[in-house]
């Protein structure tokens, strides 16, 4: 299964020193240590219909997250929710960045019955930061994800299940300090904020950023600004990975592939295949046939 195939999209060519796993057939894990200048830096707002856990380290960072905006600190533990807008941002000229990072659907331990341990996935939408891990919660997730690397890089099949419980380990570290040391998250000013909402409450009948501005009473270049300057994107890019987040909601609830289409706020099925594959990576029926193997 593609797991993460629209976050292949966004890239041209593997970045430096990632590294990729399948634990399974629902979960990849991805320890990272990336050097990066703001040129090479592939900041780029996007979703995808799975969860994001990243577990930041290191790197003059700022994230982005729906309507939240905050710098990082060693040891935060971030939740990404399935259709949050999200992206990261280089604050430097040049910065290594590390992190580890997890992208899984909740169904990724039915096998053995461990649904608990994502408990900690409820977080509320658009505010990822769940807890900062320190003192030995800290050392102790580190020493695990050593161990995880070194076993997922044998070829020993018992190594592969020792992947396994090492995953549920650290799972459980995070599940237990969600919530611990709290911090307050950014909000972008309050403009931007409300044309997001306008954005997200009305996404599938907007025709395009002109009809935003007036609804405001501001101008399209100022609108066009505070979108580039905020969020690094466009007002119809925005209202596209809206659309075709919805649309994927749609179809991995059991909707034709039409009525998804038209309810999405497209005009045309030829409209939508072509917006769906730009976006994913894949046509709207690849997509219903990958998110039925994983409802399974």
């Amino acid at each position: 299964m593609k797991l993460h195939s629209y976050r292949k999209n966004l890239f041209h060519q593997s970045p430096v020193n990632w590294q990729e796993y399948f634990i399974n057939d629902q979960m990849m894990y991805s320890p990272r240590s990336t050097p990066y200048t703001r040129t090479t830096f592939p900041e780029s707002l996007h979703f995808h219909d799975y969860y994001e856990i990243l577990l930041y380290l290191d790197g003059d960072v700022r994230y982005i997250c729906e309507t939240n905006s905050f710098i990082p600190e060693r040891g935060d533990v971030l939740v990404v929710p399935p259709g949050c807008l999200h992206t990261s941002r280089i604050n430097a000229d040049k910065t290594q960045y590390t992190r580890h990072v997890f992208y899984l659907y909740p169904s990724a331990f039915d096998s053995f019955g461990g649904s608990a341990l994502f408990d900690f996935l409820q977080t509320e939408k658009g505010r990822p930061f769940i807890a900062t891990l320190s003192g030995s919660a800290l050392d102790q997730t580190l020493l695990l994800t050593d161990q995880l690397r070194t076993a997922l890089s044998s070829d020993e099949p018992d190594d592969k299940a020792l992947a396994q419980a090492l995953v549920v380990c650290l799972f459980h570290i995070f599940n237990r300090q969600a919530g611990r040391n709290p911090r307050t998250d950014t909000l972008f000013p309050q403009n931007v904020v409300d044309i997001q909402k306008y954005l997200d409450d009305h996404f599938t009948e907007i025709a395009g950023v002109s009809e935003v501005a007036a609804h405001f009473f501001y101008s399209r270049e100022y609108v066009s600004r505070l979108f580039k300057r905020y969020l690094n994107t466009t007002v119809a890019d925005y209202v596209l990975k809206r659309r075709i987040s919805y649309s994927q909601m749609l179809i991995s609830s059991g909707l034709p592939l039409i009525d998804a289409c038209f309810q999405s706020g497209f005009g045309s099925v030829s409209t939508f295949i072509r917006a769906f594959r730009s976006i994913t990576g894949m046509t709207p029926s690849a997509y219903r046939k990958k998110a039925l193997s994983v409802s399974k």
